[in-house]
């Protein structure tokens, strides 16, 4: 598993050399910090293609095919950009947009299932809150699904509403 952790972190890094896709009108004016990857151009790359063979074989292969069974998509096909960005350190100060394509009725049965899970309505979205076990510390998560086919993640509240609001153009960008 550290091999397939090194072959993705060696891809987001790639994938900052070719920033293609990276629309600035997605992220807060409020924003410090930005990093973008755009997985669509990488995968169309030399070294891309390489990634992704050594992830459609073997114990990767086996491992993302599940992962792809229980949450509804195959992040080697499925997840084209991943955004994160914030105004500081603080997690619940930042967010992670994930632009693809998601079975948005597969992961909110998921999120459903965690005992903790609450919705919330914030405009026209539903916030999505709960909190993972394994990571009880860090508190609550909130995550909500952007009609672009964006996904939204955050450990604030604020911080993913201000998100959706810029998405939508009713914030400063």
């Amino acid at each position: 598993m550290r091999r397939i952790a090194w072959i993705a972190v060696a891809g987001l890094a790639a994938a900052q050399l070719w920033g293609a896709g990276f629309n600035s009108k997605q992220v807060a004016e409020s924003a410090t910090w930005v990093v973008h990857a755009d997985l669509e151009s990488l995968r169309q790359t030399q070294l891309g293609g390489f990634l992704m063979s050594k992830l459609t074989t073997g114990d990767a292969a086996n491992k993302l095919a599940a992962f792809a069974a229980v949450f509804g998509f195959d992040p080697r096909q499925d997840l084209n950009t991943v955004t994160l960005y914030g105004k500081s350190k603080d997690p619940t100060h930042s967010v992670v947009l994930a632009g693809g394509k998601f079975n948005e009725s597969q992961l909110v049965t998921l999120l459903k299932a965690n005992g903790t899970y609450q919705s919330l309505t914030f405009g026209r979205y539903t916030l999505h809150s709960w909190i993972d076990a394994d990571k009880a510390a860090e508190g609550r998560k909130y995550g909500a699904f952007h009609p672009s086919g964006v996904i939204l993640a955050s450990r604030g509240q604020e911080a993913l509403q201000e998100a959706l609001e810029v998405l939508d153009g009713s914030r400063g960008a």
